[in-house]
Formats: C-alpha cells, structure tokens, sequence
C-alpha cells in the first residue's frame, strides 16, 4: 500500500472562478488521480463554503475522485476584510492562513495560484507549485500615486521577506509566454517554467455548422475586458459593411459590474447601433456554442490579458481571430500575427475589421488544429510530468 500524500490546494478567489482557479482545480484533479488528501483554502465572501466544490464541478467539470479526496475546506470570508482590504493585501492574509495550515498539517505539496511574487515561505518539509499569471495595471498617473501610497506597507513587508532567490522547494510556473518574459525581467535569478491553462478544445469544436456573417467579441462584460472598444470600433465602419454583418458582445456578466454593462447599451444607443450591434449575456453553455461556431471572426479587446481561454476556444470553433497586441492573446495564441491578426488602436481595430468583412477570409481547419495547442489533454500531460519530478 502506498504512503499517504496530504497537499494543499489554493483557489485564489471562488466568488470569481476565473482562470486561476481553473488551473488550480485542473490540477488538484490530477492530484487526487495520485491519491493525495486535499485540502482546500481559498477567498470565498460570497461563496457559501458548503457550496464550493459544487461550484467548481458547474465551472470546470466535476470529478467524482477530486471531491472523494477533499479532507477538509478553509475559507477566508470575512466581510469586513472584502470591504476594505485590496487584493494584494487579500493574498498576504491568505498566504499567512496557508503557513498556519501547514504548521498544523505538515503537508508534503503546496499548489498555488497568484497574480504576483509576493511573500515566499519556507513550507518547510513540503514542495511548492506555484502558478502566476502578472498583476493588473494600475491605471492613471493619479491612480498610481494613490496606490503606491495605500500599499507603502505591503511594498515594505515584501522587500523585508520576499527571497532574491528561488527557494529550493518552489517550482514557478508561468501560464503563458507573455507573463514568463515579465516574471524573468522582474526576477532574474528565479528560474521559471510555462504551462498554459487547460481549454476545452472538444466542447467547442467546429463541426461544420453554418457560418453567418457573425463578428463577435466573447469575453467575460467587464472594464478589465474593455469591450467598449469593440462599440467604438464598430460604430466607425461604413453603413454598407454594418449593414452585411451582425456584431455581437458574449460574455458573463457579474452583478458587480452592472454599471459597466449598462454604459455600454447606453453607448449602443448613442452611435446609433441598435440594429448592427447586440450584447448577449449569460448565455447558457449550449447557446454560447452555438453563437461561437456559427461566428466568423473574434475580437479581443482587452490590453496585456495574461493568458485567456477565450480567443482558443473562438479558433476551436472555427473563427478567425484578432486581438490587441499585447499580452497572451498575442504573443501565446496568435504568435505575434503567425495565426491570427493583431491591432493596437480603436481605429486600426475598425480598419481591420472593414477589411475581414470584405475579404470574410476564414480557415476554420487552420484555426482548429492551432486550438489543439492549448488542449486540456497537453496540460494533462506536463502537469503528470511536473508532480512526477516533484515526487521523485
């Protein structure tokens, strides 16, 4: 009989279940397949804690073994911390949570998932994976100024503890090429490795159904995605091309960030778009499919995106895709203009897509076998090989 394993698995956020706790949860599957004893830690002010592996399985599949595996849940959910303790601050405190688990537990692997480098304990006696994807941009000059002040005590906890090397026992995995470039200049004498996040290649494979004169822009409703650009580009195309194609907004829309939806159909209103351009939120799986794979070309609008699944699972059903030229989506997905167009201004982004309307060049077989890339069968397999090497 094989010796126990305990681990600990660290889900930055529940009440977002983004692409962090996609690949944490990814993995911590792979970890139950190895009989480890999971518990779970993580950020949950508006997820009750009974109801997160019911949540994880309705976002990411459900996994009989996983959920036989989960010892125990430790959930962060204090209200008062919500309100008036920003991100980074929120890490801190789950990291400290996470050293006191340990303690108490002695596990023999950590997996984590964060937006930074930010505190490294030691974990004595266990191995580390920690995923990273880069910390958002902090906006205006003002902005900067205001939250380089607000997190003056964070900054200096950071520098008195972080290491200027990497531990022995931490492995750092960056989810994309974009983000491992960043991590290598910021730190260069930590040594990192890349492992893409899973996608669902096969739910949203192209099989053939027919094609409309169907111009999307998929991505969750939110400022960070800045799907505004996409109102703005559309509204300064000729009437003629407008009236050929129908522009669509998909995407997941989080109550918090209503207002944000709400300006943007009152942008819809104000240029007049109406009748060319719809916001379709919420959809429920089957429909989201059926609006990808009946789609021909897919806009991402977001700047510096870390590593999102959305423009693979677009190329899986068969678009073409363009996207800023920033980040994942282009130096990861689309190579930097090898497999799929890039722009960098909103009235580049319209002169492309006046182009792509006339020329309506699409190679769906392409697009397809370049989303294989990203499959969640290949980081399957380089997540075996990782626990592999972290076991022997």
């Amino acid at each position: 009989m094989s010796e126990e394993k305990d681990a600990l698995l660290i889900l930055p956020d529940m009440d977002i279940c983004g692409g962090g706790e996609r690949v944490s949860y990814k993995t911590g599957q792979k970890l139950a397949k190895r009989d480890y004893n999971i518990d779970i830690l993580t950020n949950a002010f508006d997820t009750p804690e009974g109801e997160i592996l019911d949540k994880l399985e309705d976002a990411y599949g459900s996994s009989e073994k996983f959920r036989e595996s989960v010892q125990d849940t430790h959930v962060i959910s204090d209200q008062k911390i919500k309100k008036f303790v920003r991100s980074r601050y929120k890490e801190s405190l789950q990291w400290r949570k996470a050293e006191k688990l340990h303690e108490e537990n002695s596990y023999d692997l950590v997996v984590t998932h964060y937006s930074n480098i930010h505190f490294m304990p030691d974990f004595s006696g266990a191995e580390v994976v920690y995923f990273l994807g880069p910390g958002p941009k902090l906006g205006s000059a003002k902005l900067r100024a205001a939250l380089k002040l607000y997190l003056a005590p964070y900054r200096l906890a950071n520098n008195l503890t972080q290491r200027k090397e990497e531990p022995e026992n931490y492995i750092f995995i960056s989810v994309s090429e974009f983000s491992k470039r960043i991590f290598e200049e910021r730190f260069p004498k930590i040594d990192f490795r890349k492992i893409n996040p899973p996608v669902d290649i096969e739910s949203f494979r192209y099989s053939g159904e027919e094609k409309e004169n169907k111009i999307i822009n998929f991505s969750r409703i939110s400022p960070d995605k800045a799907n505004h650009r996409f109102i703005e580009a559309v509204s300064e195309l000729d009437e003629d091309t407008r009236e050929g194609w129908d522009f669509r907004i998909v995407g997941k829309l989080r109550e918090s960030e209503r207002n944000y939806y709400e300006k943007l159909e009152e942008k819809i209103q104000k240029k007049d778009l109406e009748d060319t351009l719809e916001i379709r939120k919420n959809l429920s799986f089957d429909d989201l499919k059926h609006e990808l794979k009946t789609s021909k070309l897919y806009v991402h609008t977001a700047v510096d995106d870390t590593m999102p699944s959305t423009p693979i699972e677009a190329m899986a059903a068969g678009n073409s895709i363009l996207v800023h030229r920033s980040g994942g989506p282009w130096i990861d997905v689309a190579e930097e203009g090898k497999f799929g167009e890039g722009w960098s201004e909103t009235g580049e982004l319209a002169e492309k897509l006046q182009v792509f309307a006339q020329s309506g060049d699409l190679r769906p077989e392409e697009n397809i076998e370049r989303a294989k890339k990203f499959s969640e069968d290949k980081f399957n397999r380089e997540v075996e090989e990782l626990l592999a090497e972290v076991e022997n």
